[in-house]
């Protein structure tokens, strides 16, 4: 009783945000640092310490009396919506949220994991102007509406979004054995289904004996032969975490998914000379940084 009463006590004296993360997995956790460095005092709630249902982190929520949530990852979102009843959410390290979480309530609003694909597919532009015609594999229970946001950036460019439906592995080798003959662009989709290590290879294969380039998400997948990923560091989307808590918490409007701010253009050197493509040091105002492996 007294423990109980002292809890309460403390969520009435002050109440602070709470952040609910997974520790184990090392992008959430650069993530949440980022985000509580930032914001200063909050309670972190780790679900790999502390395994919680839906019913037990809303009484933690009754008596911490949280003003706001962070829900780091899809994991901590999808136990925040089922718990946090009207208490504001805000959620990062989610990709696609769109295509996981269907009608998201009011009180919630986020930023994602990938990129806004007009940046993407601008970026593929400006470094390969000749690229018309662009390949993705995709999986549509994954990653219809990131497609569909690809198709209307592809489409504002001017170029072809050559989207292929691919809802399961057995598709994607039956694709990747007789892909279309004149793409001249692949671009990766953040999907699950189709990037499991041989799909990024069957890809990257046709498309190097081609020397057509590769529009990676990571820089493994410039190290393996990508041309380039643009990409936001689990640090970078914390901070821009924090800033939208501090700004609704502030009271001020806010968009409900926001695309990552700070990107940079990760770039593969030998691809590149290989291509006849010069690096600058930015493409519109966002940085260039070259991927140097080992032995190069």
């Amino acid at each position: 009783m007294c423990a109980t009463w002292a809890l309460l006590m403390t969520a009435l004296v002050a109440s602070r945000p709470m952040v609910i993360t997974r520790g184990s997995l090392a992008p959430l956790a650069e993530a949440t640092a980022a985000c509580v460095a930032r914001l200063g005092d909050v309670e972190v709630l780790d679900l790999d310490r502390e395994h919680l249902d839906a019913k037990e982190l809303a009484s933690r929520i009754e008596v911490a009396a949280p003003p706001i949530i962070i829900a780091v990852g899809p994991s901590a979102l999808k136990l925040a919506l089922g718990a946090a009843g009207r208490t504001p959410i805000v959620f990062t390290m989610v990709s696609s949220p769109a295509d996981h979480f269907a009608g998201l309530p009011n009180n919630v609003v986020g930023v994602q994991l990938n990129p806004d694909p007009t940046v993407v597919l601008r970026t593929l532009h400006r470094m390969a102007p000749r690229a018309h015609r662009v390949l993705s594999l995709y999986d549509p229970a994954r990653s219809l509406h990131m497609v569909e946001d690809t198709v209307k950036a592809a489409d504002a460019l001017h170029l072809e979004l050559w989207a292929i439906r691919t809802p399961d592995r057995a598709s994607v080798a039956r694709t990747l054995v007789g892909p279309p003959a004149d793409f001249d662009a692949v671009l990766f989709i953040l999907d699950l289904t189709v990037l499991y290590p041989e799909a990024v290879a069957g890809l990257l294969r046709p498309a190097a004996a081609r020397n057509i380039p590769v529009v990676g998400l990571s820089w493994e997948h410039c190290s393996a032969g990508a041309l380039l990923s643009v990409v936001s560091s689990p640090a970078d989307l914390g901070e821009q975490t924090a800033r939208l808590v501090q700004a609704v918490l502030a009271g001020k409007r806010q968009a409900r998914v926001s695309w990552p701010s700070r990107l940079k253009v990760l770039v593969n050197p030998a691809v590149a000379r290989r291509m006849g493509i010069e690096l600058p040091d930015q493409i519109e105002g966002i940085p260039v940084e070259r991927c140097v492996l080992e032995g190069h």
